[in-house]
């Protein structure tokens, strides 16, 4: 099942996140680094298909800044499937319900207020290969 592959990008994409954050931490917050340093973090298993898939992750850090990560898997639309997968296509629950799809990323200051939100979507093309991301600001 195509699955498989698939399921092994959620934790490379948690690095990609936690990665760009402190970046982002670093440009902001010349002299206070609130995103610095390796965080604590508690994973969330929300899928409704799958109650061992992890669907969220938030990042707890020393300056007591956290990142909230959420992920979204499947489309109820199927225009967004490869074009070989109908209904009847043995990997068309896999893309209904367990393709990484978007992730939602969420960064929140000591005092809980949220400083940046951003969306992530995965852009697939019409043979179901990832090529690319297109980030926007919530």
């Amino acid at each position: 099942m195509a699955g498989i592959v698939n399921e092994n990008i959620v934790f490379p994409v948690l690095d990609l996140i936690h990665r760009e954050m402190r970046k982002f931490s670093s440009a902001s917050h010349s002299s206070l680094l609130p995103l610095e340093g390796e965080p604590s973090v508690s994973l969330y298993r929300e899928h409704t298909q799958d109650p061992d898939r992890v669907t969220g992750a938030d990042l707890f850090y020393e300056s007591e800044w956290k990142v909230s990560i959420w992920m979204k898997f499947g489309s109820e639309d199927e225009e967004n499937f490869p074009s070989s997968v109908g209904y009847d296509h043995p990997d068309y629950e896999y893309y209904k319900y367990y393709r990484l799809t978007q992730v939602t990323a969420r960064t929140f200051d000591a005092g809980g207020e949220e400083m940046s939100s951003y969306n992530i979507v995965l852009n697939y093309d019409d043979e179901g290969r990832l090529t690319g991301t297109s980030v926007h600001r919530i």
